[in-house]
C-alpha cells in the first residue's frame, strides 16, 4: 500500500494543471489535493502496519471499489495524459498485489488477535 500511495502522491506533485476558476493558485491546488487525499490512506496504511484488521478490510474494500471504478469505466482512463495512464496502470497493479498479500493466510495470522485478546 505504500508505494502505490507514494506513486500517487508523485502524479499529484507533478501532473501539469490547468489554473483554477477561483483564483487559487496551482500549488495551492497541490498541497490541498496531497492532504484531502493522500492523508487519510497514510493514516490507514499505518494503522495497517500496526496490525489493525479494521484497516486491512477497509483498505481491501476502498482499493477494490475504487479498482472496479476505474476498470468499469474505461474512457476515464483512456482521456488520461500518457503520465496518468502510466501512473493508473502502476498503481493498479501495485493496489491489486496489495490486496493479494493482505488477503493471504500469512496476513490473516498477522491480523489475528492474541488469545489473550479474544476472551
Amino acid at each position: 500500500p505504500i508505494s502505490s500511495l507514494a506513486l500517487g502522491a508523485v502524479y499529484i506533485a507533478f501532473r501539469p494543471l490547468r489554473p483554477p476558476p477561483s483564483g487559487m493558485s496551482p500549488l495551492g491546488l497541490r498541497a490541498i489535493g496531497l492532504v484531502v487525499i493522500l492523508a487519510p490512506w497514510l493514516w490507514l496504511v499505518l494503522k495497517i502496519a500496526a496490525g489493525r484488521n479494521w484497516a486491512r478490510l477497509t483498505w481491501i474494500i476502498v482499493a477494490a471499489v475504487g479498482t472496479l471504478w476505474m476498470l468499469i469505466s474505461p474512457e476515464k482512463v483512456i482521456r488520461l495524459d500518457p503520465l496518468g495512464r502510466a501512473s493508473f496502470t502502476i498503481q493498479t497493479t501495485l493496489q491489486l498485489t496489495a490486496m493479494m498479500l493482505l488477503l493471504s493466510p500469512r496476513a490473516r495470522r498477522w491480523f489475528k488477535p492474541p488469545a489473550s485478546r479474544r476472551s
